[in-house]
């Protein structure tokens, strides 16, 4: 797996929320079509023996967001496996301990 670092990300992020309103429009098409293509990636690696997860992999965008998710209540596991040998990215450590194992 391969790890990537975004230095900056929150300065930019501040500048593109003080852009004018036009200009965070024409933003907000393209980061809902990079959350419309991440849900075809996630969709394409997804397991299809029985098409659950990719089935329920959708992206929500909004203003300058867009949200990938899958409502399959056992998606978690198969991203990063079950209690005892779960592999989690670091840098996804919180969010992970925020989920259900059980």
């Amino acid at each position: 797996m391969a790890n990537v670092t975004i230095i900056g990300f929150k300065e930019f992020e501040k500048k593109v929320f003080n852009l004018n309103k036009e200009v965070q429009k024409d933003l907000s098409f393209y980061v809902a079509d990079a959350g419309k293509q991440w849900a075809q990636l996630a969709k394409k690696d997804a397991p299809k023996d029985y098409g659950r997860i990719a089935q329920g992999i959708t992206d929500s965008p909004k203003d300058l967001h867009s949200e990938v998710s899958s409502n399959a209540a056992y998606s978690q596991f198969m991203e990063w496996g079950t209690k005892r040998r779960r592999k989690v990215p670091s840098d996804l450590s919180s969010y992970a301990a925020s989920l259900t194992y059980t």
